[in-house]
Parts: C-alpha cells; sequence; structure tokens
C-alpha cells in the first residue's frame, strides 16, 4: 500500500512503502536503488510494523522503525522527512537513508500527535504537519542549527479531520503563495497562508 511521494532534483523518487514500514528510492530510470526502514512485528495480511505507541523512548531506541509511514517531503537540503504515522513522530533521513533526528509522540499537547499523516516543507524550510486526528495542521521551523525545532511556530484547526478515520488528507505548500491541504471527507481543498487563514 505504497502512500507518500516525493521527488528530488534529480529526479530520485522516493516512496512510503507503508505497510512494508520502508521508505524505497528510485532513480530516474525507475530502477531501485536504495530502501530503509523496518517492522520488527507482524501485522498479518502481509503488514509489518515497528510499533512504539509513539513513547519518547520507545521512538528514541528505534529511529528507523516505522508503522504505517505515509507523507513524505524533501527540503533544499537534502532532509527527507518521513510522517510515521503509527508511532506519532516525523523521522528525518538523509536522501540515502541515514537518520538525521526525529521529533513528535502521541498526545495533543504542540509538537505531539495523533495520527500526522501529510508533511509538506515551504520554500523557508518550514514543515506543514497534518496532525489529522487532532484536527490541525502544526508548522515547523528550522531552528538555526540545521534542523526543524520540535514546537511548532504556529498551530491552525481543519474543521473536517476527525479522530479515527482514515480519510487521509493531503497537504502541499505552492513556493509562492499559499499552503494546498484537502479535506476528504467534505470533497474541499483548502488554501491556507503560513497562519491558517484560508
Amino acid at each position: 500500500e505504497p502512500r507518500g511521494i516525493a521527488v528530488d532534483v534529480e529526479g530520485n523518487i522516493y516512496v512510503a512503502d507503508t505497510w512494508n514500514a520502508r521508505i524505497v528510492k528510485y532513480n530516474a530510470q525507475l530502477q531501485v536503488v536504495g530502501s530503509w526502514g523496518s517492522g520488527a512485528q507482524d501485522l498479518g495480511d502481509g503488514r509489518k510494523a515497528t510499533i512504539t505507541d509513539g513513547d519518547p523512548v520507545k521512538n528514541a531506541e528505534n529511529p528507523l522503525g516505522l508503522f504505517g509511514p505515509r507523507g513524505l517531503a524533501l527540503d533544499t537540503e537534502g532532509n527527507l522527512y518521513i510522517a510515521d504515522t503509527g508511532n506519532k513522530r516525523i523521522v528525518v533521513t538523509d536522501t540515502v537513508g541515514n537518520y538525521r533526528y526525529q521529533w513528535g509522540y502521541a498526545g495533543a499537547e504542540p509538537g505531539a500527535f495523533n495520527e500526522p499523516i501529510g508533511v509538506a516543507v515551504d520554500a523557508q524550510g518550514n514543515v506543514y504537519v497534518a496532525d489529522t486526528w487532532n484536527s490541525r495542521v502544526q508548522v515547523f521551523a528550522p531552528d538555526g542549527t540545521g534542523q526543524v525545532g520540535p514546537i511548532p511556530i504556529i498551530t491552525w484547526p481543519v474543521s473536517g479531520w476527525k479522530p479515527n478515520t482514515y480519510d487521509d488528507p493531503a497537504i502541499a505548500p505552492n513556493p509562492d503563495g499559499p499552503i494546498y491541504v484537502s479535506i476528504p471527507s467534505r470533497q474541499q481543498e483548502l488554501a491556507a497562508n503560513l497562519r491558517g487563514d484560508v
């Protein structure tokens, strides 16, 4: 069940191979050139996952153990942002699969997630996360150390994203304008600015 996809400036394609608990990288000729991530548990029906329950300690112990990864996004510095949906976090690797850092855990406070699905990066390096079951978008900014800070600079609600639903919303920035957010249950697409003004 491949879900997320991202393409770099060289034409390499990154796919979130959701229930194989991995990211697969293809070159521009569509040849597999790498994969990373793992699923330690067999969930049946060919599905694998490493389940941390969104616990910060278990997340730290399993940096590339993934549970249903969905959204992917690349920035201009070669960081690949992975929405590790079931483990309630964002995992960051380079473009060959080396782990860089992560943030997030299960919860509803700023910086925590409940079913993060979509992830996107704008031209300034801000990272937008569709925190779906918390019915909000959280926006994280570069912190000056080469990473994104784990506390959002702004959070805005999305009416129509509900807990315990499996409509995967998409989120994508226009480099020169708004952030686009889908609301599958309402057959809607929103265009909002950094602050969430529609």
